[in-house]
């Protein structure tokens, strides 16, 4: 990161995540792995929770086996280094939107709000359209989020 750039703040949903971290891999350049890239070169602050983190362990874990779980995670905690947002911050703002968003995306939703996130980011279209109605956060798709920071200096 370029002295003088900030970095953008993105709750970025846990298939995109777990999608970037295998064509990292493979050496794929997704819209996915683009966006990996960037957590990486810190261009992007990851805003999470303790349950996405056990989300991500477990469905990698469940898919691709115990030594590639342990790699996200290392990546994840030791390389992304995220902000890491409390169940007693995220849940008050559950219990404000719950029935406007998707019992399964509830608790992501109220992390990003929780965080401070500009975007939220998911592949998850009905996800996107519910949270967007909210009108707190920019809600895109990986491929748009990276056309929303790409080449632009964030500050």
């Amino acid at each position: 990161m370029r002295s003088g750039e900030k970095k953008v703040r993105a709750f970025i949903d846990t298939n995109i995540l777990l999608i970037g971290a295998v064509n990292l891999v493979l050496e794929e350049e997704t819209a996915e792995t683009k966006v990996i890239r960037g957590l990486l070169k810190r261009r992007i602050k990851l805003v999470t929770s303790l349950k996405q983190l056990e989300e991500i362990t477990l469905a990698s874990k469940r898919v691709l086996g115990g030594d590639f779980a342990g790699w996200v995670r290392y990546l994840t905690l030791a390389k992304i280094k995220p902000y890491i947002i409390h169940e007693s911050v995220y849940s008050k703002i559950e219990e404000k939107y719950a029935g406007r968003i998707p019992d399964e995306d509830l608790t992501h939703f109220a992390v990003a709000v929780a965080g401070g996130a500009e975007f939220l980011v998911s592949e998850n279209h009905e996800f996107l359209r519910k949270a967007a109605e909210c009108k707190i956060i920019k809600c895109v798709t990986s491929a748009e989020f990276i056309a929303e920071i790409k080449g632009k200096p964030l500050s």
